[in-house]
């Protein structure tokens, strides 16, 4: 199945406009800048100064530390996938 150039065209600015309109809301939510901030501190602290920290077996009175373990553990894969680390 082959795609004529006007389909891939109008594909390429949806998806394009999915994107902006994406980092639009993680800019509003702040979701961009809580990445960095984590970013950030597993390039200062290293997973193990993050597990130390964060893991849920730390912090079991905590309800919202597997959510927020989960999120660190998804950026620090993220950034090793990357190469940024």
């Amino acid at each position: 199945m082959d795609i004529d150039d006007k389909t891939f065209d109008a594909i390429h600015e949806s998806l394009t406009k999915i994107l902006d309109d994406l980092k639009h809301v993680n800019d509003i939510t702040g979701t961009t800048e809580r990445v960095r901030r984590m970013k950030e501190e597993i390039k200062f602290y290293g997973w193990n100064g993050i597990c130390q920290m964060y893991h849920p077996d730390v912090n079991c009175d905590d309800p919202a530390c597997k959510e927020l373990f989960a999120m660190y553990k998804y950026v620090y894969e993220t950034m090793l996938n990357k190469g940024e680390i």
